[in-house]
C-alpha cells in the first residue's frame, strides 16, 4: 500500500493585481556636505504599485529613523526621503558620515537607489568641490575670465608661489 501526502500550497495574501509593478528609484541621493549640528536631507523617491516602502542604509546597516525610535534625529519622511534634525559628527556618539542607500520594497520587488555620500564639514579641511583654478599672470598681461567665474585679485610675496 502506497501512502502519497502532498504538502498544502500557501498564498500570499496580497493578490497580483494587473496594474501592479515593481518599485523604481525616480529621485536617487546625491553626496552632501554638511556642517555639524545643521540640518540635512538625503532625497529619495520610488514609485511602484502598490506603493512601496522606503528603508534607508548606512554602509550597509539599516538607519535607525524616528519610525524604529522617537528619540532618533533622523526621520523618514513620506516622500522617502532621509531628514536629518542635525548632523552628528563625535566621538561619543555614531556619526552620520558615510556612504547611504535608498532601498524601495513592494511584493514584487525591490530598488536601490545609487550611493550617496554624506561628509561632515571640518572647518580647515579642504574639500575636492571647492577647488579652484590659480591662474597667474605677470603684472601687466591680459587673460579673459568666463563670466560666471568668480575672481578675486592678491598679491603673493616674491618666491612664495
Amino acid at each position: 500500500m502506497l501512502i502519497f501526502i502532498f504538502p498544502r500550497l500557501c498564498f500570499s495574501a496580497t493578490r497580483y493585481q494587473q496594474d501592479d509593478f515593481p518599485p523604481r528609484i525616480i529621485e536617487h541621493p546625491s553626496d552632501i556636505i554638511v556642517p555639524k549640528g545643521e540640518p540635512a536631507t538625503l532625497n529619495c523617491k520610488a514609485e511602484g504599485q502598490p506603493t512601496p516602502t522606503i528603508q534607508w542604509f548606512k554602509d550597509g546597516q539599516p538607519v535607525e529613523t524616528d519610525l524604529e525610535n522617537a528619540r532618533s534625529h533622523r526621520m523618514l519622511l513620506p516622500s522617502g526621503s532621509l531628514f536629518f534634525l542635525r548632523i552628528i559628527h563625535g566621538r561619543r556618539s555614531k556619526p552620520d558620515a558615510g556612504r547611504y542607500q535608498c532601498v524601495a520594497t513592494n511584493y514584487l520587488g525591490r530598488a536601490v537607489s545609487n550611493n550617496a555620500t554624506l561628509e561632515v564639514a571640518v572647518p580647515g579641511k579642504w574639500h575636492p568641490q571647492d577647488r579652484t583654478k590659480l591662474t597667474i599672470t605677470p603684472p601687466g598681461s591680459k587673460c579673459t575670465i568666463p563670466r560666471d567665474m568668480d575672481t578675486f585679485e592678491t598679491d603673493f610675496p616674491e618666491g612664495s608661489v
